[in-house]
């Protein structure tokens, strides 16, 4: 799926069992540690959807010709936004990972599921393959950045806050 924030993150995946056995604080290097690896990943991953929202239809038409004029426009410059979203989504799932949150994380995703399937099944109809993109746009965005980063910031207290100031 996304392969660079799973590469990225892999080292903090001590983290995240150290927090499972309750040795973790929100405080220290292991915040350090996360707060470095979302840089980096906020560094890579920015510009290629940059990219992708500017370029990507017409990338895509010179990779797979037959394309042409079968998409939508919209298409690929929205699944390059869902894709960041999720990119800087995935920082705060490990923090709640790490934090032994594991039901509260459960919780977030079935949410965004459920909002995504009742998004899905209400735009298909009228937009198509653009509907689906769009559903799954604003869960994301709804379960995300308006569920999940409040309660990832409540549970650091306030540690975690930093990722909503830096975009």
């Amino acid at each position: 799926e996304y392969v660079l924030p799973r590469a990225l993150t892999a080292s903090d995946r001590p983290v995240v069992f150290e927090g499972m056995s309750g040795n973790f604080s929100p405080d220290g290097s292991s915040m350090a540690l996360i707060r470095n690896r979302v840089l980096i990943v906020r560094a890579l991953a920015t510009p290629l959807a940059v990219f992708l929202v500017f370029f990507g239809s017409r990338t895509l038409v010179l990779w797979v010709p037959e394309t042409a004029g079968e998409l939508p426009p919209a298409l690929v410059p929205l699944i390059a936004i869902n894709i960041l979203i999720s990119v800087f989504m995935w920082t705060p799932n490990q923090v709640l990972m790490a934090l032994n949150h594991v039901r509260a994380l459960a919780l977030l995703t079935f949410a965004e599921v459920l909002l995504s399937l009742l998004l899905i099944v209400c735009l298909v109809p009228s937009l198509g393959l653009t509907g689906i993109v769009i559903g799954e746009l604003v869960a994301n965005i709804v379960a995300g950045l308006v569920l999940q980063l409040p309660v990832v910031v409540r549970v650091t207290a306030g540690q975690f806050a930093w990722n909503v100031r830096y975009p």
